[in-house]
């Protein structure tokens, strides 16, 4: 594990909420995404075709939640609609998961 790594790892479970994935407890940071920010992750079309609001959930990078999984979060049931890696040097420093 990087230091970059390791440092946002450890940002993310102090100020992260926990949800449930699969009976197991993990911890991200959610946000709203605004209809142009979803739109960067997927097209018009599938934006219109799920509930709203669309949530953006920062995890860490070597967090195994998939697309397709449910996340249950604050009496919310969500989908992972998306995985997306943010990389920086070639390695990835954590994961942006879409759901809704």
């Amino acid at each position: 594990m990087s230091a970059l790594q390791q440092r946002l790892k450890k940002h993310i479970s102090r100020i992260g909420d926990s949800f449930l994935v699969g009976g197991s407890t993990r911890v991200g940071v959610f946000s709203v995404l605004s209809a142009q920010q979803a739109l960067s992750y997927m097209s018009q079309a599938t934006l219109d075709s799920y509930s709203k609001p669309v949530h953006a959930l920062l995890v860490a990078f070597d967090d195994s939640t998939a697309a397709g999984d449910t996340v249950t979060w604050d009496s919310l049931t969500l989908t992972v609609r998306s995985v997306v890696r943010k990389r920086l040097r070639n390695e990835t420093v954590m994961k942006v998961l879409v759901v809704a």
